[in-house]
């Protein structure tokens, strides 16, 4: 019995929608400065509809589906293959988190600007985003750890002649896996005490950390755990992917938490580069506006 494979289907095309949609209206809003409120809110809407779709059907339930009928794993027992399906699931949820929270973040944000509110410059609010994306963080962290650990118990440390792939982990050498979660599960923790201690300070230096433990990642991990394996794996480019959104996302809210503090320090805040006036006027009502202040000067001189 396979899982039904309309449903996949359907899954797979509601991705792509809300995924392009995104980067549509993303590219305009950052190229071209045009970012019309209802545009976003649908983006929006669609990105909720499809995006918990996507998450339950590929996260969710594929993967328990094949874990009910899935056999015990050669050289492990049937408790163990259990487990690593389970460090897979809970390793996939915490990079796809990452991946769709960070677009529908990233929308919000903009949706906040088209409206003028000014949500988006709310401390508070950046210390919970940083929260969510450093613990998910902590999480792909742990499940590396258990997942590494079993694998280098049943199969040994060494470099396997088949490697054991269970989305998001490929695993070609358990030792590669277990350094790369015990750093992992470090940079979590780190991100989540800046968060919920007065430490915002350091903020732009974890937002550094997060940026070379992605290449620590993709080093040792992505790009060396897929490249030893003797066989061709079709996860290989997506793990980037994921591996991507999952340490970006806590460095851009780290980050912004830190500009958030200078600007508080001086007594001000950032403005927002697309404001709600501007945000559903044309170009050609831009540039109409800017002749007029032109005008205004040479009547002046």
């Amino acid at each position: 019995m396979i899982f039904p494979p309309i449903v996949a289907l359907i899954s797979a095309v509601g991705e792509m929608i809300f995924a392009f949609f995104g980067l549509c209206v993303g590219y305009f809003a950052l190229a071209h400065g045009m970012a019309n409120r209802l545009v976003v809110m649908v983006c929006l809407a669609t990105q909720i509809v499809f995006g918990w779709f996507v998450f339950v059907v590929y996260v969710l339930a594929m993967p328990s589906f094949a874990a009910a009928r899935t056999p015990a794993m050669p050289h492990l027992s049937a408790s163990a293959t259990k487990a690593v399906i389970l460090m897979g699931l809970t390793g996939s949820i915490a990079v796809c988190a990452a991946l769709q929270g960070g677009q529908f973040m990233f929308t919000n944000i903009l949706l906040g600007y088209t409206t003028g509110k000014g949500k988006v410059q709310s401390t508070t609010l950046w210390r919970g985003r940083l929260y969510f994306f450093a613990f998910l963080v902590l999480l792909k962290g742990i499940s590396e750890v258990v997942i590494g650990s079993i694998i280098k118990d049943h199969l040994g440390g060494g470099r396997l002649a088949t490697p054991v792939v269970e989305p998001p982990f490929v695993i070609t050498k358990a030792g590669l896996v277990i350094a790369d979660g015990v750093w992992v599960t470090l940079v979590g923790l780190i991100g989540l005490a800046i968060a919920g201690g007065n430490v915002t300070r350091v903020a732009a230096m974890y937002a550094g950390l997060c940026l070379f433990t992605l290449l620590i990642q993709l080093a040792l991990y992505d790009t060396a755990s897929v490249g030893l394996a003797a066989m061709a794996i079709p996860v290989g480019s997506l793990q980037v992917v994921l591996t991507t959104a999952l340490m970006l996302m806590p460095a851009y809210a780290a980050g912004h938490l830190d500009v958030l503090e200078d600007f508080t320090e001086m007594g001000s805040s950032p403005k927002p580069m697309i404001g709600a006036a501007s945000s559903s006027a044309s170009l050609e009502d831009r540039m109409n506006g800017l002749r007029g202040d032109a005008a205004s000067v040479e009547s002046t001189v």
